[in-house]
């Protein structure tokens, strides 16, 4: 069943994606939509490109019946040193290269793995770090961090921050502070070391510091300052984003102000926007881990900007439905969550969602979005009927005939 949604999900998900990408370049906040349909021409190609790629990775790097041997120390520091014929890119080890697909799949074997090769992984990562090739300090990194629940071990931490200061290579520096993440909740000295890097000459080591901080970075005094800096002066827009996708993890209250000027600027990047809506969402309400105190200011926000119009294809963005997952679970941990929240009303955000899904400007992908969401929140069927009725005699206008097929849908199972 678990193949089946995945299956479902993802030619939906490269849609959003594609959508996406068609708006990184607009610098217009609420000033005008686009075609809700421009976004569709390239679906197909999309999909077919990804299936292409998604095959070359799973391609098993043995051939059939073929039996590999033990993985033993020598064995797995020899796969190790193969990788030097590997090209590394920003987002790590080309997954393409023959060598690296030998080591995941020698990997694989996992009783031998866990078995013979825990207590070795870290002093073999220690002895690599210094190793002439990028591809395999990369691994190097990756060894030290492997295995330890609560994040690496603080004597080989020491020793990664000190090679951090002669690394040279902007992927093993982004592996680096990826790997030492989750030490910020028990090592300060790491959360000093990550803001740093937030004034780092690459943006690609910015924006991984930025991640790191706003994933990890709750008990490290001044991230949510420097996050907000980093929103507001960063040249990279990409840096900015994941700034603001992240600051929400945070639970900072001081810094609604700031994402409220940010998201009724009308100068605000659209990729930017979209980031910051996020990250104001993850302050009140998560899926996954909600907020033990969760914001009542990013609540009235929210709502502000659910409801603020006049709406276009890109306001509300589509991209932040998936954000209120946790608002239609009833998880013991949600129930929780709604025992803190108490500022919540889920009429109130009913209300505003239904505006949208009423809101022609809208973009067709958005309304479908909330429609959904109002549905498995338990929207009932007159609710889900009476938004079906402000389309009558508009079906066919614009998009029009992709909401009301979903209202349709809807309605027909609804209560």
């Amino acid at each position: 069943m678990k193949s089946l949604t995945f299956t479902a999900i993802l030619p939906l998900a490269i849609l959003f994606q594609t959508s996406c990408d068609t708006s990184k370049s607009s610098n217009n906040s609420f000033a005008g939509g686009g075609s809700n349909s421009a976004s569709e021409k390239s679906i197909g190609a999309r999909l077919k490109a990804h299936a292409q790629k998604q095959a070359a990775r799973s391609k098993p790097a043995t051939k059939a019946g073929e039996t590999l041997p033990p993985l033993t120390e020598a064995r797995l520091r020899s796969l190790i040193l193969d990788l030097e014929k590997c090209k590394l890119t920003e987002r790590g080890i080309e997954e393409s290269c023959p060598q690296y697909r030998s080591l995941k799949t020698a990997k694989r074997e996992r009783k031998a793995w866990v078995k013979n090769l825990q207590k070795a992984m870290g002093p073999m990562g220690r002895k690599l770090l210094v190793h002439t090739s990028n591809a395999v300090r990369h691994h190097a990194v990756t060894l030290m961090g492997s295995g330890w629940v609560g994040g690496v071990k603080k004597g080989d931490a020491k020793i990664i921050i000190k090679a951090s200061k002669i690394e040279k290579d902007t992927s093993v520096l982004k592996n680096m502070i990826y790997t030492l993440a989750s030490n910020q909740s028990k090592d300060r000295s790491v959360g000093k070391w990550i803001l740093a890097f937030l004034s780092h000459a690459e943006p690609v080591v910015r924006k991984q510091a930025a991640m790191s901080l706003s994933t990890w970075g709750k008990k490290t005094k001044g991230s949510g300052k420097a996050l907000l800096q980093t929103i507001n002066t960063d040249q990279s827009i990409e840096v900015r984003q994941a700034a603001c996708k992240g600051i929400g993890n945070l639970g900072d209250n001081s810094v609604v102000a700031s994402m409220e000027r940010i998201l009724t600027e009308k100068s605000t990047d659209i990729v930017l926007y979209e980031a910051c809506f996020i990250g104001l969402i993850k302050m009140w309400t998560r899926y996954v881990l909600p907020p033990k105190k969760p914001s009542a200011k990013a609540y009235k926000l929210t709502l502000a900007l659910l409801n603020r119009k006049p709406r276009d294809t890109k306001h509300p963005p589509f991209q932040i439905v998936n954000y209120f997952s946790g608002l239609k679970s009833k998880s013991p941990q949600q129930k929780k969550w709604r025992k803190a929240a108490k500022f919540y009303r889920a009429d109130d955000f009913e209300k505003a969602a239904s505006a949208i899904v009423a809101d022609p400007k809208t973009s067709w992908i958005c309304r479908n979005a909330f429609i959904g969401l109002l549905a498995d929140m338990g929207a009932s069927k007159d609710t889900l009927t009476s938004l079906r009725k402000t389309y009558a005699g508009k079906e066919k206008e614009g998009s029009n005939n992709f909401v009301v097929r979903t209202l349709d849908k809807r309605i027909a199972v609804a209560r």
